[in-house]
């Protein structure tokens, strides 16, 4: 019942062991010479949203591994070489339940005892097509990589109280194509089309005796750019294989914001209002390469690992100078370590653990200005996958994502920084049909 296509030796023309080894040399050196920064393998945190049913299921860690039609494209291109025949994965949603907290550090140990408590939100987290012609795959994905949701309270202090209203998406869709070089190696190409939308709204209310303060604050944009993906796998003995991919800086094609504030005192009265619309706005998706390595006994169990490393960036949001922001992506390394056991024909087990680093730096305390919020997270997945047939599997599970750092926002009347803690619980229903 194993989807993937273990090549036959035979089907392909011999290549030596010097020559397979040189691609992937010159694979990596093309990457360096591509990336002025050079960034092995975006946004502040790069693991709070697992693509794929398999690969979240393994904590992500799938850059060697493939029958994933919803996250090879996203992973490693090339792996879609190793799938045959047809396959789609569809209705691959995540139930995110956030609980994100300003001002205060949760207690985590308690956290599994909330999880049926607060409200959800529905993520369609991705979904897939394969086809396969000969040596050739095709591919055609749609994912949510990015996505953060907060509307509440952040500060409350019988004097001040702050609330803060915001929505941080990212839509990916793209197509992929993947080519058996060898019996032992497939490289792959992914282009994505992605879309980016933002909406902060702030109130920052501030009552005295004899006299209060009003601050209103809405930024919006919107960004679409475009994304490339080189992926290259290789099965280095019967049981081992590697797989390298290398995501290239994003390509921006459109970008545009709007900017609203107005600030209000009561003694004297004075009302200053700036609105501006159409504004230039920009969103940089830094590199990323990744390497895997895996082990695999066929309908037995699998263990897998991935190490990746992000390419710093800097960039400015939107272009006002009364309300641009400094967007800063340091260089980050992430890992990733996933098991996956058949329990029975029809039933297998995944287990994963990841790390979910910020690229972001550590807030300066001595600035009074907005920065990128810093909290650093770490995670682990499980789920189970069902075949109730030879051509349709279930898949049921989720993963955990948490941490706690710093964030800085506007409270009675000025920059101020806050603790932070974020915390997510991911609920996957998924299903993947053969054909």
């Amino acid at each position: 019942m194993d989807r993937g296509r273990k090549c036959d030796l035979r089907e392909l023309p011999h290549q030596s062991l010097r020559s397979t080894f040189f691609a992937l040399i010159l694979l990596c050196n093309l990457c360096i010479l591509l990336d002025p920064h050079f960034g092995w393998a975006a946004f502040s945190n790069y693991n709070s949203i697992l693509i794929g049913d398999r690969a979240a299921g393994m904590g992500g860690a799938f850059t060697a591994l493939t029958n994933d039609p919803g996250g090879c494209s996203f992973y490693n291109p090339a792996a879609l070489a190793l799938m045959h025949g047809r396959s789609l994965s569809a209705a691959i949603n995540v139930y995110h339940k956030y609980e994100i907290d300003y001002g205060v550090d949760q207690d985590f140990s308690s956290a599994p005892f909330r999880v049926n408590r607060g409200a959800f939100k529905s993520i369609p987290a991705a979904s897939g097509s394969i086809a396969s012609l000969g040596h050739f795959a095709f591919g055609i994905s749609i994912l949510v990589p990015d996505y953060e949701y907060f509307a509440g309270e952040i500060f409350a202090d019988g004097t001040n109280t702050s609330y803060l209203n915001l929505i941080d998406e990212s839509l990916w869709v793209g197509g992929t194509l993947a080519l058996n070089l060898t019996a032992e190696d497939s490289v792959g190409l992914t282009m994505y089309y992605t879309s980016r939308n933002l909406v902060r709204t702030l109130n920052d209310l501030s009552f005295g005796p004899s006299a209060g303060d009003m601050y209103v604050e809405e930024k919006t944009f919107h960004n679409n750019s475009i994304l490339y993906i080189l992926g290259y796998h290789r099965r280095i003995a019967p049981r081992w294989t590697m797989g390298v991919s290398y995501r290239f800086p994003s390509l921006e094609v459109s970008g545009s914001g709007s900017y609203y504030s107005a600030q209000i005192k009561t003694d004297p009265y004075t009302k200053a209002v700036l609105s501006e619309t159409g504004i230039d706005s920009e969103t940089r998706i830094p590199a990323r390469a990744a390497i895997g390595i895996a082990y695999e006994i066929p309908k037995a169990w699998t263990l897998s690992m991935d190490l990746s490393h992000y390419a710093p960036e800097n960039y400015t949001d939107i272009d006002l100078i009364q309300a641009g922001e400094n967007i800063v992506h340091n260089e980050v390394w992430n890992g990733a370590l996933g098991f996956e056991y058949h329990l029975y024909d029809w039933l297998r087990m995944r287990l994963g653990i990841y790390t979910n680093f910020s690229s972001t730096p550590k807030i300066d305390h001595n600035k009074e200005e907005r920065q990128g919020d810093h909290v650093d997270m770490w995670g682990f997945s499980a789920n189970l996958a069902i075949f109730t047939s030879d051509a349709v599997s279930v898949t049921l599970g989720g993963y955990y994502t948490g941490g706690r750092g710093e964030s800085t926002q506007h409270l009675n009347q000025a920059i101020r920084v806050l603790p932070k803690s974020f915390q997510t619980f991911a609920f996957l229903v998924g299903s993947s049909y053969y054909f």
